[in-house]
């Protein structure tokens, strides 16, 4: 039966002792640590822009003040309401990090505000993970329970909070049905046909690698010179697909991404071979 004492014991053993969060919509904003040995904290998680990819976390040592709720009665009253009545008090950064992350926005990094890392992991394919930390940031707490875009690392199951169910980093699968039923894959269990391209933020659909766009002489090393008239082209007898000619007469094709490689053009010959070619990063990429 579930007690004080097994909270505590509970509490020392996985060092996470009661959480909770706040979101700003589907996105992960604060979460707040409180625990009676060791007292609490306030973790702050900026993403960039319109996705799920961590840029920053910023560490307070204590925790968020909860305003009570008053008992209104029959009408609500605006000059009662504490979130308008409050005035939250400014409180200093303990500790602040830079994620550094991978190609999907995984993170593999910590940097402290020395430049040291603080934190990093290693992955196997679907997620699983090796952590280490530096003595400088177990002294200060630094910890990262963020995993692929999206998901965050329940201490108490091991599987990744992944908005809409869980995900099991060992075995590449949901726990549960997909929501959104046949809609997001015939397997309903299924992440994605290839985690090292493809995401699923939210739970719910895979979020596919972007295309390749327009190749050009910096993305493909020298690769694409372009032709004369070297707007999109139907590639004729071979097949009925569009890409983009060269000088030497080639077409090429972006990806239609099936999950099975790396977004890349399909360089198709006149002789009806093609030659995969993959872009490389032009300065200013990350």
């Amino acid at each position: 039966m579930w007690n004080e004492n097994a909270r505590r014991q509970r509490d020392e053993e996985l060092g996470c002792g009661f959480t909770w969060f706040t979101w700003d919509g589907d996105t992960l904003a604060t979460e707040c640590r409180d625990r009676e040995e060791r007292g609490g904290s306030t973790t702050h998680y900026v993403f960039e822009p319109g996705t799920f990819i961590p840029v920053t976390q910023a560490v307070i040592s204590s925790t968020l003040e909860l305003m009570p709720q008053p008992i209104y009665g029959e009408h609500y009253s605006i000059d009662r309401d504490p979130v308008w009545k409050h005035k939250p008090t400014p409180r200093p950064i303990d500790n602040f990090a830079w994620y550094q992350s991978d190609q999907l926005g995984t993170p593999m990094e910590l940097t402290d505000t020395d430049g040291d890392i603080s934190w990093r992991a290693f992955y196997k394919a679907w997620g699983a993970r090796k952590e280490e930390e530096s003595e400088k940031a177990i002294n200060q707490e630094t910890r990262n329970p963020l995993r692929f875009q999206g998901q965050y690392f329940d201490d108490e199951t091991g599987l990744h909070y992944n908005r809409h169910r869980y995900y099991d980093p060992v075995t590449g699968r949901f726990i549960s049905m997909d929501p959104i039923g046949f809609a997001g894959d015939l397997n309903v269990y299924t992440y994605t046909p290839n985690p090292i391209q493809w995401s699923d933020p939210l739970g719910l659909a895979r979020v596919p690698p972007p295309a390749p766009g327009r190749p050009t002489l910096e993305n493909t090393a020298g690769k694409f010179i372009p032709g004369p008239g070297s707007g999109h082209y139907k590639y004729w007898p071979q097949c009925n697909c569009k890409g983009y000619k060269d000088k030497g007469g080639d077409i090429w094709e972006p990806t239609d991404h099936n999950g099975t490689h790396a977004p890349h053009w399909d360089r198709q010959h006149p002789d009806g071979t093609h030659t995969p070619t993959y872009p490389v990063k032009t300065k200013g990429q990350k």
